[in-house]
């Protein structure tokens, strides 16, 4: 979904979830800077937590270099850990996922998955839910709206 492929390794499976595997994936520039002249794979790699523990993960695979022109999301330098790993490592509020990414069928109703997925997430954790749903496909709706409006807006001053 985000276009990340692998530069060596692989990915998480079912067993590492259910086990709580301690393991991670890294980002191209970590391997740069931690594993240079050597292979990552199979080598410990100790992450600290939010409760000044430090934790150990099996290095299983390693992301192709990708660039960002956010400065906050920097994916070359990410440690990919699975949430059953994460839930270990953080406190309650920081094991939660915050984002996540999805695909639909190009058939499908992006407005009625929406709702759902707000609903499921409404009646799964109540009034705290903070949820929005964005979609491309939203997105450039609302743009061709505000232009044509814009259109227009600048009719109507042309004829007056």
């Amino acid at each position: 979904i985000t276009n990340r492929n692998f530069m060596m390794g692989r990915a998480f499976t079912n067993y590492h979830l259910k086990n709580h595997s301690r393991i991670c994936v890294i980002g191209y520039d970590i391997l740069m800077k931690l594993f240079s002249r050597e292979s990552p794979l199979q080598k410990v790699l100790q992450i600290n937590g939010n409760n000044n523990k430090q934790y150990s993960c099996l290095v299983v695979g390693v992301m192709s270099s990708q660039s960002s022109n956010s400065e906050w999301f920097k994916p070359d330098q990410q440690i990919i850990v699975p949430d059953t790993f994460l839930s270990q490592m953080s406190n309650n509020w920081n094991s939660k996922p915050y984002e996540f990414d999805m695909t639909v069928q190009a058939d499908s109703s992006i407005e009625d998955l929406s709702t759902k997925i707000k609903q499921y997430f409404h009646l799964k954790y109540g009034r705290s839910a903070m949820v929005n749903v964005d979609s491309d496909q939203v997105l450039v709706a609302q743009m061709r709206k505000f232009l044509n409006l814009f259109g227009m807006l600048l009719a109507g001053v042309a004829f007056i």
